[in-house]
């Protein structure tokens, strides 16, 4: 009865020498690799989640008023006028401006004032600006401004304004009719200082 243990020992040595029996193929041996480190730091409790962006508010939707002023030029008596594009006359019908001089106590020309123009329709988003004094056309202090392309009829929806050299309003915004008469496609507006007796 000693035949098992004997068999038992023999099937240890092919084990441990790698011998086989014929007809019986060994599994193969893998080695398990070691893990490998992570790029990337792991979490530990010392982080603290970054918390979600608030949402930007919403901007209002009304127009900004326009500040009241203290004012020091508004609208020379009799204006504004009415003439035929005369500084443009290859432009003939294509042409829509205003233009005009701002005038101080003596009745002298004022050089290098901020003239800026727009429309209630448009918006504050589409202003057009000129200088005094760089269209001599109109005169020693004149200034132009383009409107349109075209003459057209409005009441009351085109404005013109003097400002400082640094922004300042020297005026109200002087509000103006246009004509679709192409001879009276330039709106002469001029500037006079205010007095007691043109005070709007």
């Amino acid at each position: 009865m000693r035949i098992k243990p004997v068999i038992f020992l023999i099937c240890v040595a092919f084990a441990i020498t790698g011998c086989h029996f014929p007809g019986i193929t060994p599994l193969p041996v893998f080695e398990t690799p070691a893990a490998a480190p992570s790029p990337f730091p792991q979490p530990t409790d010392n982080i603290l989640p970054t918390p979600a962006s608030a949402e930007p508010e919403p901007l209002p939707l009304e127009p900004t008023p326009v500040p009241v002023i203290d004012a020091t030029f508004t609208l020379q008596e009799g204006g504004p006028f009415y003439l035929p594009n005369f500084n443009h006359p290859d432009d003939g019908c294509n042409w829509m401006g205003v233009a005009g001089q701002v005038f101080d106590e003596d009745g002298f020309e004022l050089l290098d004032l901020n003239i800026l123009a727009g429309n209630s329709v448009d918006g504050e988003d589409d202003k057009q600006a000129a200088i005094t004094g760089l269209s001599a056309a109109y005169g020693l202090g004149g200034y132009e401004i383009l409107l349109s392309d075209h003459p057209s009829d409005s009441s009351g929806i085109y404005w013109v304004q003097v400002l400082d050299q640094n922004g300042k309003p020297l005026s109200e915004r002087i509000f103006f009719d246009t004509l679709s008469n192409c001879e009276q496609n330039l709106v002469l507006v001029n500037f006079a200082p205010i007095t007691d007796s043109n005070r709007p």
